[in-house]
């Protein structure tokens, strides 16, 4: 059974507290979709989501359902423990060669010291051989803020 008890529903705390998150049940049950490397499926019954289940014309779900124990995170590959709740799957990554510095500098100029051999993009170069955006680690990503949304600039995550 897919569980509402988390706290917040599995929701950010984006927006403020909505309370608890509406749950649908699914009728009849579907199973799990995830299948593991030897081919065996998750034995898990769906019977209530944080949406309503669309359906085709024979009752099968349009796209496939997780349980919560196998909800792909974005950018993760713990599945169980990382935020966020979108089925994208595992993200291919592309080697870096040379591996580049991260460009984040704190208040004091110290430059961070992680130096990057894998992004969930390939990294384009200029002709001297040099990132043509910014590359930062995963601690140091520039995030969404509240800035984001309609404020004064800033607050953005840069696309590449």
């Amino acid at each position: 059974m897919y569980n509402s008890d988390f706290g917040n529903g599995g929701r950010s705390n984006f927006g403020g507290d909505r309370g608890p998150r509406q749950m649908f049940p699914v009728e009849p049950a579907v199973q799990c979709a995830h299948v593991d490397e030897n081919g065996v499926q998750c034995d898990v019954m769906i019977t209530e989501l944080p949406f309503e289940l669309r359906r085709d014309e024979n009752g099968e779900p349009l796209k496939p359902v997780f349980c919560r124990d196998h909800l792909t995170r974005p950018g993760s590959t713990d599945r169980a423990t990382s935020g966020g709740s979108s089925n994208f799957g595992d993200r291919q990554m592309f080697p870096v060669e040379p591996a580049v510095q991260c460009a984040h500098v704190d208040e004091n100029g110290a430059k961070c010291d992680v130096m990057i051999s894998e992004l969930p993009f390939e990294l384009r170069r200029d002709e001297s051989g040099q990132p043509l955006k910014p590359v930062y680690c995963r601690n140091h990503v520039p995030r969404r803020d509240d800035s984001f949304r309609g404020g004064n600039g800033g607050g953005f995550r840069p696309r590449y």
